[in-house]
């Protein structure tokens, strides 16, 4: 299930699955409540049929794909700007690992600016460090998903979930990070 396009329509899938199980169990309810047992039972397992096999779809994107699963770090940063790097350090195009506190960084330099997202990929916690940065955006190693260095938007998939990322400053050759969206 690799590919980005197909996990979205499996999910559609199983939220169709739903939808109809949950017709075929008010159909048996409404049944039941006329007195049409024989028919109310058929329709009950109707539904339950449909529902496991949206519940093995369902399982199976969150579970084997990690579709929807948000992987962001579950320790907070400092709340004001900490050095984090030197300025020489972060070099273009290269991402750099750092650490606020105990939470992992990653710095990139494009067009001159630099961008801090958090290291660990909100996919499955690839590391963004190794990944590689076109076009603006930093692409995951593991499974592919880019994010925006700017804002950490997704802008390419199996991540559901934009990347946190934080606001920089450089002062006195020094790169300091504090934390940005998705962190309050």
């Amino acid at each position: 299930m690799g590919d980005f396009r197909l996990k979205r329509r499996v999910g559609f899938v199983h939220g169709t699955l739903n939808t109809v199980a949950l017709g075929l169990y008010v159909g048996s309810w409404v049944m039941r409540r006329q007195g049409r047992r024989d028919g109310a039972r058929l329709l009950a397992l109707a539904g339950f049929s449909v529902s496991g096999a949206s519940a093995h779809l369902g399982g199976a994107l969150v579970h084997k794909e990690a579709q929807a699963v948000t992987h962001v770090v579950d320790v907070f940063p400092p709340d004001g700007f900490t050095r984090v790097a030197s300025s020489a350090d972060v070099v273009e195009g290269r991402p750099l690992r750092v650490t606020t506190g105990d939470v992992p960084v990653v710095l990139v330099r494009d067009g001159g600016r630099v961008y801090a997202l958090a290291e660990r990929c909100t996919h499955l916690g690839g590391p963004l460090s190794e990944g590689s940065v076109e076009d603006g955006a930093i692409r995951c190693p593991w499974h592919g998903s880019a994010f925006r260095l700017k804002d950490g938007q997704v802008l390419d998939g199996p991540s559901a979930h934009s990347q946190p990322c934080f606001e920089i400053r450089e002062t006195d050759g020094a790169v300091e990070v504090r934390p940005g969206r998705h962190w309050a």
